[in-house]
């Protein structure tokens, strides 16, 4: 019996286990998110220039962000703009955490940050500790050096390790449309969910993939479909739960936008409003994925389309999609066994 009779055999042994093997969506990635906004205070008054505070902190790790328009103290000048790390243990207060100001050539990201940390609605805190300080620059116009630089916009982001590895969050409008702007060249899952409560609690979800290259505008629909089962329900669940967070801004050239959309009764896709949608950067799959399809709904995990196509071309002795690469028994194998304990090729 040759090789190929001999995986036609297996394949009939090994289907089960493969349509019950699960893929992760992205992995989990640390983000900061914005939990509270500020300002210093604006005041000329060297007692009072540039304070700021924040209250009712919980124990957690903390970037502080400070950005100033410094054109609006002097014509011309360049964003001004910093951070500082804080962690809160214990409840204990943290004083005197001075955010030492530095020229910010980044324009955009500073506009960015400034507009995020300035324009969001965020919940109230519910810790016992307290962040305060000055907004500073060093100036060298004193003995210590350092000058209070007042009416500064200062955000407290908590520095989390998000489920997902969540990057920006937005919702579909009345008409189904998203948008992801300012989107980095990279490969990108996008993930969208909504709970029904008045069909009883149903659950929608969807997810898709994208590549940026070159500051790519790409269109993306998403497909939602009903969901009952308990594995996808959490994960929906997981998505719509992200849905008051505000991450630190990305900055690129590219951007995404499509509608949400699911399969009408009347046949039509309808467009659906309300969905939280997520964006998660992920890892380029390996280069010796024979696939290396970037589209893959797997990405760099092998889905069960790709090991079936795996043995049609070990089968017929054509070679891989995409890269072209040969298919012996030994790579199907290999396939199939990353494809079995949903580990990464």
């Amino acid at each position: 019996m040759n090789n190929k009779n001999k995986i036609t055999i297996l394949l009939s042994v090994f289907v089960v286990v493969i349509l019950t093997a699960s893929i992760p969506i992205c992995a989990a990635k640390e983000v900061n998110v914005l939990v509270a906004s500020t300002y210093s205070t604006d005041s000329d008054n060297e007692s009072v220039k540039g304070i700021y505070e924040f209250a009712d902190v919980p124990d957690g790790e903390y970037n502080l962000t400070a950005v100033k328009n410094m054109s609006e103290i002097a014509s011309g000048m360049k964003f001004w703009m910093a951070g500082s790390k804080v962690t809160i243990v214990n409840g204990q207060p943290v004083a005197g955490e001075n955010i030492p100001l530095v020229t910010e050539n980044n324009t955009v990201w500073a506009e960015a940050m400034r507009n995020l940390i300035n324009s969001s609605t965020l919940g109230s805190l519910t810790g016992n500790a307290s962040i305060s300080g000055t907004t500073v620059s060093y100036m060298g116009h004193n003995d210590t050096g350092w000058t209070s630089i007042r009416g500064c916009d200062v955000g407290l982001w908590q520095i989390m390790d998000l489920q997902d590895g969540i990057i920006d969050i937005t919702t579909s409008d009345s008409e189904g449309n998203y948008n992801f702007s300012d989107v980095p060249d990279g490969y990108y899952e996008l993930t969208s969910a909504k709970y029904l409560s008045a069909m009883g609690g149903t659950w929608e979800y969807g997810t898709s993939n994208v590549t940026i290259t070159d500051g790519q505008v790409v269109t993306e629909n998403i497909l939602m479909s009903f969901v009952d089962d308990n594995e996808t329900i959490a994960k929906a669940q997981n998505v719509t739960a992200t849905s008051d967070y505000i991450l630190t801004p990305i900055v690129g050239n590219g951007s995404i936008s499509g509608k949400i959309q699911m399969n009408g009764m009347s046949g039509d896709l309808d467009n659906i409003s309300g969905a939280t949608v997520i964006l998660c950067e992920m890892e380029t799959p390996d280069d010796w994925n024979p696939w290396n399809d970037l589209d893959s709904a797997g990405g760099d995990h092998i889905t069960v389309t790709e090991f079936f196509e795996a043995y049609v071309c070990y089968r017929d002795d054509t070679p891989a999609p995409e890269t072209n690469a040969t298919i012996n028994v030994t790579r199907f194998f290999e396939l199939f066994m990353a494809y079995r304990d949903d580990t990464p090729m």
